[in-house]
This record gives C-alpha cells, sequence and structure tokens, in this order.
C-alpha cells in the first residue's frame, strides 16, 4: 500500500491520537509536520479546513482524528481493531470519544504554548484545571471496579483517545515527539503536572503510553 500522507502539528494532542493509530497498525504513512499557523497552508490545500490532522488518502481525505481512527480500523486485523464489532459495546466507545473532545480545549499545553499559561488570569487558570480534574474524576470512577481499560477487556479507541488527549497535562516520554520536560516548566505547572500524574486517570494513561505505545515508536 502507497504511504497515505497525515498532514500534522506535531506536539498536537488530536494529531498524537492519529499517529499512534498508524503506527500501531504499522501503516505506511508520509507525517508532513508543521508548526502552529504555518500549518494553516497545508491544511487547505489538502482539505479546504485549518485544523489538523488531516490524513490523505487514495480514495479520501479526512479531517477528523476519530475518522482517522475509523479508517486504521476498517484495515485492521482482528487482533488489534480499536472498535468492538458489538453495537452496543461501540457506541459507548464513540461516546465516550465525544465526551473528550472539551480535554484538549483545557489546558494551553495542547496548542503547544506553554507560555500561555503564565497569561491567563487566575480564574481562567482553575476554569482550565476544573475541567480536566472533572474529566480525569470520570475516568477514575470507570477504573474504580479493578478494570484494565476503559471499555471491555482489552486496549480499544477509548483507551488510545484518552491517553492521547490527556497526554496534554501529563507529558509522557513516550509521546510520539519530544515534549518539553517537568524541570523545563515553572514550579506552579510543574507541581500541577505531577498531581495529575500521580491520579488515578494519569497513572492509567501513562501506562497506555509505556504499555500500547512506547513499541510502535520508530
Amino acid at each position: 500500500m502507497k504511504p497515505v500522507r497525515l498532514i500534522t502539528i506535531p506536539i498536537s494532542h488530536y494529531c498524537e491520537k492519529a499517529r499512534w493509530a498508524l503506527d500501531r497498525q504499522g501503516l505506511a504513512y508520509v507525517e508532513e509536520r508543521h508548526f502552529q499557523i504555518f500549518h494553516y497552508l497545508a491544511a487547505y490545500r489538502a482539505a479546504r479546513v485549518d485544523a489538523v490532522p488531516v490524513l490523505v488518502t487514495p480514495d479520501a481525505v479526512m479531517t477528523d482524528s476519530t475518522d482517522i481512527l475509523r479508517w486504521v480500523d476498517a484495515r485492521a486485523p482482528e487482533a488489534l481493531k480499536l472498535y468492538p464489532a458489538h453495537p452496543e459495546q461501540r457506541r459507548q466507545i464513540e461516546a465516550f470519544e465525544d465526551e473528550l473532545r472539551l480535554l484538549p480545549l483545557a489546558f494551553p499545553f495542547v496548542k503547544g504554548h506553554l507560555h500561555k499559561i503564565l497569561e491567563l488570569g487566575p480564574d481562567s487558570r482553575l476554569a482550565s484545571k476544573a475541567i480536566v480534574d472533572r474529566a480525569f474524576d470520570a475516568v477514575a470512577v470507570k477504573l474504580s471496579d479493578g478494570r484494565a481499560f476503559l471499555a471491555g477487556g482489552r486496549f480499544t479507541a477509548a483507551d488510545l483517545t484518552f491517553a492521547a488527549l490527556a497526554a496534554s497535562v501529563l507529558m509522557p516520554k513516550e509521546y510520539g515527539v519530544v515534549l518539553p520536560q517537568l524541570n523545563e516548566l515553572p514550579p506552579e505547572m510543574r507541581a500541577q503536572v505531577e498531581t495529575w500524574r500521580a491520579h488515578p486517570a494519569g497513572q492509567f494513561a501513562l501506562r497506555m503510553f509505556r504499555e500500547h505505545r512506547a513499541r510502535h515508536l520508530s
């Protein structure tokens, strides 16, 4: 199969979601990396949009990370599928993915502008933190029964999506590109990242990166 094109902002967690899925399936692709703002031209030329990721294939152009996961899944062997065949289980996973769309907007890490957090007022910082806390607490509730994964008995799109988007506040070393290190952050921000890493949902996301992302990195 001829390599497809993945247009990204490398640090973007939506882009990591798409990149992780492609890497996991071993599908050949060429990643076209752009700095934020400079990505506009590439995205518009490929798909008439101003956001990434954009996946360009011989048959279609996709501009949504979940659509990219579905495209990858359609080409995956049964053992590696991210979406279960059972309609109700699939619906639950897709609903959970939709709920998580708010998470990447909650903290400036997602946009790669770490300095922006310093420009936010106390109310804005607290509101952003509250969104992340609620998402993490909701995931912790799901995991409180001792399950190893968020939906069903194996790794699915729910696990991949949460881990990829939670990386915005966890900065795992197994991320698809190099993220800022804790010692590069202001003390207050570093302490908050460490708190989220210690949270049950943070521990879960970091485990997903260790066990299901690391081995697929080149």
